[in-house]
């Protein structure tokens, strides 16, 4: 250990306030330290020159001082380690987005003209809603391909009665090809009849075609689930085609939530838990939802993992790419060892804290940590109830530990 020197603590020690740190920095620089740290080449050379022999420090890294009041001046402070509940919630941040599930894009059934829009965004609309028209010449062609068919069937049915009824010999054989050909023009009818359902015709607007005659080429484009307009890429007058949506239309009565948690807390992640979203925007209102998806990657930047929770979307207030805070619900809460998270230091790429021992000294107590809360960390291996943790002043004693040269005394 290095020696915390006996030099009087300056007049200046007493200022108050935010200098106090400042001040406990200078007591330490101007003070000889005890620490015990893994020997350098220079330590080792500066104990082989020493003649009267003296041991090299052993055990863990600790600092002694010599007296208790300097380490009260250099503004260490200690608080017992204790059990309490630790609020059981991870934070993360998230951001809004339309449930999939219930978000449809809709492209007209087929080619042509946009002759009218009957909806816009925002609109609240029903399924069978007509939200706009299309002239398609292919709807008007089919159509008339359609009415053909129909007749033709009737033709080839007229020829085989006419054949059945007529003796054997020619007449047998062309209605052995009459036959044939019915078969094949009723499969081109069906498939005609079913192309037309597909361009969105319902069975009665089928029907209308052939006792109407109807050859019109207007196709409407209507809804297919109740929602509201969320988009829309539809101007009046404009060429459209099969693969161009012309709106979208989401059910706003729920939403997901993307939300992104850091790799260490991928263990305690689970489908089905309980998460509570606070948008920015409306940081007074929580909305509750489940976890319903975590992805199979972690993101090689931010080393990060996406989850998306569904939410319930009360009064319409959550709009899509919002962005806000997501608290995860890992556990009820019960007594868990914690220390305060001012304690906690890094040090050679572990979690530490300065233990106050007898005699003054200080030491550095490798621990395991697991949840945390606004104040209190728990240590789920290292410690034990009842151990006095230094808060205040712990990283000063990590730099004596990480510098030798800090804290030597100034002759």
């Amino acid at each position: 250990m290095v020696h915390f020197g006996t030099k009087r603590v300056r007049d200046a020690l007493f200022i108050v306030g935010v200098a106090a740190a400042a001040l406990a920095v200078v007591v330490l620089v101007q003070i000889a330290v005890h620490v015990n740290r893994p020997p350098t080449h220079d330590d080792a050379q500066a104990n082989s020159e020493d003649e009267a022999g003296a041991a090299k420090p052993s055990g863990p890294p600790a600092v002694r001082f010599d007296r208790p009041e300097l380490a009260t001046a250099a503004g260490i402070e200690v608080e017992s380690v204790q059990s309490r509940p630790v609020d059981s919630t991870v934070s993360c941040n998230g951001s809004v987005g339309f449930n999939q599930n219930k978000y449809v894009n809709i492209p007209p059934k087929a080619d042509g003209t946009l002759l009218k829009i009957n909806v816009d965004v925002g609109s609240k609309v029903r399924a069978g809603d007509v939200l706009a028209v299309v002239n398609s010449h292919a709807l008007g062609d089919l159509k008339a391909s359609y009415l053909k068919a129909l007749v033709h069937e009737e033709h080839l049915r007229w020829q085989i009665n006419r054949y059945e009824a007529a003796a054997e010999g020619v007449a047998a054989k062309n209605l052995f090809e009459a036959k044939h050909l019915l078969d094949e023009q009723l499969a081109d009818t069906a498939r005609m009849k079913n192309r037309l359902e597909n361009f969105g015709l319902s069975p009665a607007q089928v029907d209308r075609i052939v006792r109407e005659k109807d050859l019109s080429v207007q196709l409407p484009v209507m809804s297919p689930r109740d929602g509201v307009v969320v988009q829309r890429q539809a101007v009046e007058g404009e060429p459209v085609q099969t693969t161009t949506s012309l709106f979208a239309i989401a059910d706003l009565g729920t939403m997901w939530i993307h939300l992104h948690v850091y790799e260490d807390h991928l263990r305690y992640v689970h489908l089905g838990q309980s998460v509570t979203f606070f948008p920015d925007g409306l940081p007074d209102q929580g909305f509750q939802g489940t976890v319903t998806w975590i992805s199979p990657e972690i993101d090689s930047q931010t080393r990060s993992i996406q989850l998306r929770a569904e939410v319930s979307n009360r009064d319409g207030a959550l709009r899509a790419n919002m962005f806000g805070k997501g608290e995860l619900l890992l556990e009820q809460p019960h007594p868990r060892l914690v220390v305060p998270q001012a304690a906690v230091q890094s040090l050679n790429g572990d979690h530490v804290v300065f233990v106050q021992k007898p005699d003054n000294v200080y030491e550095a107590r490798r621990i395991v940590v697991g949840l945390k809360d606004d104040q209190f960390w728990e240590v789920t291996s290292g410690l034990e109830s009842g151990e006095k943790v230094a808060t205040t002043g712990s990283f000063l004693l990590k730099s004596n530990l990480e510098n030798p040269d800090f804290g030597r005394k100034v002759e």
